[in-house]
């Protein structure tokens, strides 16, 4: 019998990791919108105050983030994070409800638009990873002026991954026969040999991508540091300049380690079982739990890791306090 059709009867149910996985999903839907609609405002009404400080040099506040390419490019981030949250992990949701059903699936309409935003969204949020890491490469040690990532060619760069993501996919909601609800994962979702194609290829552009940039951040830092002991400056320089460079790096080398820790394994896994023809089963569940986690915890690396954005959010919080004693 297909497991992999619209209509048959759901006879792989698992019930407690269904709703484990559904009050999951829940919480980092709604953890992850509220936090990634605070940081998209707070990076926003930042970077507006720096483009007024360039304008109007007198202004009586500063902004505590720049506007800049890396910033812009954290914003495009959070930007993927909130539609995750706020599109894909509800219809994930509702979509797991038929697993508690007989004879009962979504519509072939609805299944062909949730595989389509899903992996669209997916793909550009991990190229929006990616372009972090190599923007970190490039302008690494280099003065503002100097950036290549200037914030123009940024936004430019921004759109050409949109476009990206999201055109190529399109023929999943055009082309009959490509999306289904699968009975195995309880998900609608791409045919086993386009999930393939999925996460054994179109990922491995942008995991490429961001080992290869955080790679060449750690050549670099190391190819500095052997300079300045060959110019004979002293280990306490040394030492200040390295701790100077990990700081300039350290929010997007936890980018890094979040990236490692929830979507390769998710990649591997349903490589491996794309190709094993495995059932799902719990195991699947668990993995994309762990995966959807990362939607969440984004933010949270943001103000732990950036001084500014301690400090940005302290403010924020501050102000809608403030405004309700108001």
């Amino acid at each position: 019998m297909d497991n992999s059709s619209f209509g048959v009867n759901h006879n792989t149910v698992n019930e407690p990791w269904i709703l484990a996985s559904q009050i999951w999903a829940g919480i980092i839907a709604v953890t992850g919108t509220l936090g990634n609609i605070m940081t998209i405002t707070i990076l926003v009404k930042n970077m507006n105050l720096s483009r007024m400080e360039r304008t109007l040099p007198l202004l009586s506040f500063q902004s505590l983030i720049p506007l800049d390419g890396y910033h812009l490019l954290l914003l495009q981030l959070c930007v993927c994070d909130l539609l995750y949250c706020a599109v894909s992990l509800p219809i994930t949701i509702y979509t797991y409800s038929y697993a508690y059903t007989e004879n009962e699936s979504p519509s072939e309409i609805f299944c062909n638009v949730a595989a389509y935003l899903r992996y669209s969204i997916a793909f550009l949020d991990w190229t929006s990873l990616a372009l972090i890491a190599i923007q970190r490469c490039v302008d690494l040690q280099r003065s503002k002026g100097q950036h290549i990532f200037q914030p123009k060619i940024t936004l430019v760069l921004i759109l050409t991954i949109w476009v990206i993501s999201f055109v190529p996919h399109m023929i999943y909601l055009f082309k009959d026969g490509l999306c289904i609800y699968d009975e195995e994962s309880h998900k609608c979702d791409l045919k086993r040999d386009l999930r393939y194609i999925f996460y054994s290829l179109e990922s491995l552009l942008p995991c490429v991508l961001i080992i290869f940039g955080y790679c060449s951040i750690f050549y670099r830092i190391w190819s500095r540091l052997r300079c300045l002991r060959k110019r004979g400056l002293s280990e306490e320089f040394i030492n200040r300049r390295y701790k100077e460079m990990m700081r300039a790096v350290s929010l997007a080398l936890a980018l890094l380690l979040l990236f490692l820790i929830c979507v390769v394994p998710i990649c591997l896994y349903e490589t491996v079982i794309n190709v094993t023809e495995v059932p799902p089963g719990k195991y699947g569940i668990f993995f994309h739990m762990v995966y959807w986690s990362m939607y969440s915890l984004n933010v949270h690396l943001y103000s732990f890791r950036n001084k500014n954005f301690k400090e940005a959010y302290k403010n924020f919080i501050v102000g809608l306090i403030t405004q309700e004693n108001d």
